[in-house]
């Protein structure tokens, strides 16, 4: 099974991320995919995780 996840939605329909990305985006990002890794661990399910639009110039995340 795969999930695709729309990264963005989900940070702001999060609470606890949502609350996260006010504060800083890249941060949210980083522990929703750190989230999908706990979740991937967990369940036999390929995750996908798609942060579209355009980002800032400075927004970058460590691979």
């Amino acid at each position: 099974m795969k999930l695709i996840i729309d990264g963005h939605n989900i940070i702001h329909q999060w609470k606890e991320l949502s609350c996260l990305a006010r504060v800083n985006i890249v941060s949210a990002m980083q522990r929703l995919i750190d989230l999908m890794v706990d979740y991937h661990n967990a369940v036999d399910v390929d995750i996908y995780i798609v942060f579209d639009g355009l980002p800032k110039p400075s927004l970058m995340l460590d691979p």
